[in-house]
């Protein structure tokens, strides 16, 4: 960094180095909230979820997803009917 270059959030991420690459310690971006309703029941003949419509993989995944991964997610469920 040039000496009176601005300082960013990206350059205080704690990283992790393996071998040749650096791994970010920073959690994922939220984006929207899950829409689990509590439920948590799966449907053996649709695999999804009895209260959000997602599947097991979908909700298993969720926290590690980027924002418009689950947005795109989201979109799917309405037409799980």
């Amino acid at each position: 960094m040039a000496p009176g270059q601005a300082r960013g959030p990206a350059d205080d991420a704690p990283v992790a180095r393996t071998g040749d690459q650096a791994l970010s310690l920073r959690p994922p971006p939220r984006g929207p909230d899950s829409p689990c309703d509590g439920t948590c029941r799966i449907d053996q003949a649709t695999g999804w979820c009895l209260g959000c419509k997602r599947t097991l993989n979908e909700i298993a995944d969720w926290p590690m997803l980027r924002p418009q991964d689950k947005h795109a997610i989201l979109r799917q469920l309405k037409d799980r009917v």
